[in-house]
Formats: C-alpha cells, structure tokens, sequence
C-alpha cells in the first residue's frame, strides 16, 4: 500500500484483527487505525509514515503491535507518531503490549500514549507494556514539544522496560501532554506513567568516545537534551525507575 489518501486498514468495532507481512508507504492517514476493536495484533510490517501513525489504537484493547519497522521522513507532511496509544470518552484501554519494534526517524514521538475526555477511572486506562524496542532518531518535528522516544500521559501503570533509545530528540521518555488535547487526568487526580522497579532502559550516546557530560552536543538547537545528571528523571519522580546512560 502506497502514496494514498487515507488509512492502509481501518476498523471499527471488530474483533480478532490481524495485520501482518505488509509494506506500507506514506499513506493519507494510519498504516492501521483500530477503533474500539477486541483482539488486535499487527507484525512484520514495514512502514513509512505520512501524515499520521504507522499503527494506532483508539479505544482498542487486548492490543499487541510487535516486530515492525516504522519510520517517516523529515518534512511539513510527515506525520506523527510511530505507534499510538489513545484513550477517550468511553474507551477502556488496559491491556496492551508494545514490543521488539524498531521505530526511527520519526517526526512525531516514537510511541504516543494520550488518555483524554470525560474523567474516567483507573480501570478504564492502565497495563500498558513497552519492551524490547529500539528507537533512535525519533521526534525530528522542530514545531511541537511533545516529541521523543516515548510521550506519555493519563495512563496507570504503564511498564517500559528492556528499550533502547538513540539519538532521540528532547528525551527518551516524556510525561507531557500536548497544548489543547483537554483534560487528561482521572477522578482521583493525574494519572501516572509507571516504571517498575528495576527495569531499565538504555540511552545511548551517538558519538565513540564521547563522555556523559558531551550528551548535550548530540540535540540541536532548541530541544531539551539528556544529561547523566538527568538520567534518573526519565519517569516521573516516585516511580522505581533505573536508567543507564551509556557510550556506544
């Protein structure tokens, strides 16, 4: 599938969903859009984005994206996110599963994670899993700030371990939620990203030889960057969290 002007595959309300061993090319809108669906895996695609995500998850659940290669391009038209992970009015979203992915290059964050709408519970937004991807280069989008390895907020519980991230630009992992996507926190206050305890994720240098204190020199101009100082802050302050910043 190729230079279109919509979705590669689009399904609303539909269960067992599998989307494998397809090459999808700068379409119109997502490589895969799952809206409200039960049962969704998506592997061993290959996909170039334009305009918005490779595999995205609306409302879906019982979601398992794992062993495709994402990328985009640097330009106006490019795109968003790799991977998303969306939660609104009326959506339970508690059982997902990210991984062995390569994403790079993307214009938008990696992986976007965004629960929003009517206050809701913890139920209704939690256990989402991210390991054993890889991710360098993603975020190149100069005009918004919610870019990086992966942005997330309004989600419990959410497990990242096991990923590498190179190169990516303002950081690895984001707790932020983008200017204008309205209210995304539960009942009982502000949902969190959760890392557990002893998980680790690797942040590696772009550079032979470069020494922690040189991380700053590999963003440019105008993108918050990471330094060993700053690893620890990768996951929001109280959750077990250990970060490795390391030389290739």
């Amino acid at each position: 599938m190729h230079d279109g002007t919509g979705d590669g595959l689009r399904v609303n309300s539909g269960k067992n969903i599998q989307f494998y061993d397809n090459t999808i090319y700068k379409l119109g809108h997502d490589g895969l859009f799952a809206i409200g669906c039960q049962n969704v895996e998506a592997w061993n695609n290959r996909i170039t984005c334009r305009t918005n995500s490779g595999l995205r998850d609306w409302n879906s659940n019982g979601v398992k994206f794992h062993d495709n290669v994402i990328d985009s391009f640097y330009h106006w038209s490019a795109g968003g996110p790799g991977i998303q992970i969306e939660k609104s009015t009326g959506g339970v979203v508690n059982d997902v599963e990210v991984y062995r992915n390569t994403i790079y290059s993307t214009y938008g964050p990696g992986i976007w994670m965004i629960a929003y709408g009517d206050p809701y519970t913890e139920e209704e937004a939690k256990n989402v899993r991210i390991h054993h991807n890889t991710f360098y280069n993603t975020g190149t989008n100069p005009s918004i700030d919610w870019v990086g390895g992966i942005v997330a907020s309004g989600f419990y519980n959410t497990l990242i371990e096991n990923n590498v991230f190179d190169g990516v630009y303002h950081a690895a992992i984001v707790h932020l939620t983008p200017a204008g996507i309205g209210n995304s926190a539960s009942p009982s206050g502000a949902a969190n990203v959760a890392s557990h305890a002893g998980a680790v994720n690797y942040v590696r240098v772009g550079y032979d030889d470069m020494s922690p204190a040189d991380v700053t020199k590999l963003a440019p101009a105008g993108y918050d960057s990471m330094s060993l100082a700053g690893a620890t802050n990768l996951a929001p302050a109280g959750n077990g969290y250990t970060t490795t910043v390391r030389n290739k």
